[in-house]
């Protein structure tokens, strides 16, 4: 995974591009250009639903595992316009980032899950954006490291099916 597989290109980051109808936050920037630190992707853009509701089709690039996408935005959209799932399993709360979305009694998303970048295919099996996680989970943070956790009953987090919250 790169930084473009979920920012696009420089053309797009540089906001040439106006947005399609579901890529701005709020849906007040559709078809205008991106606001800075505001059209960003969402998690719902490649994690769009659970194995028995999420989004299909051929403008999808998708993960190995059939269920998650390698790319935030369509194919064809040279926007890189973030996509908007209809099933909100994995979704932020509506109209906010990931870093300031809250779940499960109003703990922050990011105080479980890191920081978006902390969740990209990282080879370092150390690095320092994982420490928060490692240090109070015992894992990375990144799915499989959650789906291990919830299924170690040493793990704090046993109880809970954290892959399968809904916020």
């Amino acid at each position: 995974m790169e930084c473009n597989s979920c920012h696009g290109e420089m053309l797009t980051v540089g906001s040439v591009r106006p947005l399609l109808v579901g890529g701005s936050l709020d849906g007040q920037n559709d078809g205008k250009s991106r606001r800075a630190w505001t059209a960003l992707p969402r998690c719902q853009s490649c994690h769009t639903g659970d194995a028995l509701d999420h989004l299909e089709g051929p403008q999808y690039l998708k993960a190995p595992d059939g269920l998650r996408f390698k790319q935030a935005f369509r194919i064809d959209d040279e926007s890189a316009s973030p996509i908007l799932a209809s099933n909100k399993r994995f979704a932020e709360n509506d109209s906010t980032l990931f870093r300031f979305s809250k779940g499960h009694g109003g703990v922050l998303c990011e105080g479980c899950h890191g920081s978006a970048h902390a969740e990209w295919a990282n080879a370092d099996p150390a690095p320092t954006t994982t420490w928060p996680p490692r240090s109070f989970r015992g894992t990375r943070g990144r799915s499989r490291s959650v789906a291990r956790a919830t299924k170690s009953p040493a793990s704090p987090w046993a109880s809970l099916d954290l892959l399968a919250c809904t916020l």
